[in-house]
């Protein structure tokens, strides 16, 4: 146990080392990337920290007064790094001197319970979690996990908020900006929710609280996570939902006439233009090249078709593609052709929208119009 959580301790601080440097260097992206980098260092100097108890380094006293305050940040800036990336809102004045007391509170706590109490200042002691260590360590994780929880909980409800706008407002697919923001707020908040328990089944069972190869595993996890993203997928970490006027259009007045114009303008340019071949396209794309406005263009979509714009573009795309899946001039192209063809941005989009509107596969329609073709 010993040498597997000083193995797991070693990896996870190099990752997180390894990731810091790279984060830093792309701070120049955009102040989201401020918030990740400010966890993922955070993250660093709590896997050193980590490192300095199995080795009982002199850094084990010094550290603490970084790591302590600083990981009551964690979660507060998982929250900005959501808010911003999703909604592009910069914290507010209020927010930034609330969390700076917080962090100096337990800043000076920590000063003050070192220089009162003498085992804080041993290494052996704090190694160990002799006297007020214990006390100590356990009132901290509680208070930690419980913090940084709630405000990762929060950063969830704005991805969930975030998909219902997106279902509402466009086309195209952020299924992976969505779940890597899922994946990494869903792995932190595990691993405070392991962090707590640990803490809880030790505080029962009368043990000291020793880093663990579970909680390190977690870790390198997480770590892991972010460098995959960053290698395969950066594109997630410039992610911005794009900002749309008033499109509550409950109050809003639009005669009936006009709402009509509005329509017949709209279906003329859809098959004139076909914009739902373009993968990203979304409403306020549309709404410029009509000059009609957004929450009007919402409006007309929602109460004439009885759909979302979502579904509204996909019932293009599903029919472009049913017409692809029955000509015998693309009767070599795979399904992933056909799909991304029509404007569709993966084969998992693509099964999944064509069933909801046929009932069928890709594949099954396809062998369905092919023998209709050949059938005498």
């Amino acid at each position: 146990m010993e040498e597997a959580s000083l193995y797991i301790s070693v990896i996870s601080l190099a990752f997180l080392a390894f990731l810091s440097i790279l984060l830093l260097n792309e701070l120049r992206t955009g102040a989201g990337n401020f918030y990740l980098t400010g966890v993922v260092f955070i993250a660093a100097l709590a896997s050193l920290l980590r490192f300095s108890v199995r080795t009982a380094n002199p850094l084990l006293l010094i550290l603490p007064f970084l790591v302590f305050p600083s990981g009551f940040l964690v979660g507060p800036l998982l929250y900005l790094y959501a808010r911003h990336t999703l909604y592009g809102s910069p914290p507010g004045r209020f927010e930034i001197y609330a969390f700076s007391a917080v962090t100096l509170f337990v800043f000076a706590s920590h000063t003050v319970l070192s220089s009162v109490f003498p085992e804080m200042r041993s290494m052996s002691d704090v190694q160990l979690q002799v006297g007020f260590v214990t006390v100590y360590t356990r009132s901290l994780i509680f208070t930690s996990c419980i913090y940084n929880g709630a405000f990762i909980v929060r950063a969830l409800l704005l991805v969930s908020r975030y998909e219902a706008e997106v279902a509402q407002h466009f086309a195209g697919s952020v299924r992976d900006q969505v779940l890597w923001l899922k994946s990494l707020f869903g792995s932190t908040l595990l691993f405070f929710v392991l962090y707590f328990t640990s803490t809880v089944a030790a505080w029962i069972a009368g043990f000291s609280l020793p880093a663990t190869p579970a909680e390190g595993i977690v870790i390198v996890a997480m770590a892991y996570l972010v460098l995959f993203y960053y290698i395969k997928k950066p594109q997630v970490f410039a992610l911005r939902m794009e900002q749309t006027s008033n499109v509550r259009y409950a109050r809003q007045n639009l005669a009936d006439a006009d709402r009509l114009e509005h329509m017949r303008r709209l279906e003329e340019y859809m098959v004139r233009e076909k914009p739902y071949l373009d993968q990203r396209i979304s409403l306020s794309d549309i709404s410029e090249s009509l000059s009609i406005p957004v929450h009007h263009l919402s409006m007309v979509i929602n109460i004439e078709k009885k759909q979302n714009f979502f579904g509204f573009i996909n019932s293009y795309r599903i029919a472009a593609a049913k017409a692809i899946l029955s000509s015998a001039e693309f009767a070599e192209r795979t399904l992933l052709d056909a799909g991304f063809m029509s404007g569709f941005q993966s084969k998992a989009a693509f099964n999944r929208v064509f069933k909801e509107h046929t009932g069928m596969t890709p594949g099954q329609y396809r062998a369905f119009a092919q023998k209709k073709i050949t059938s005498p």
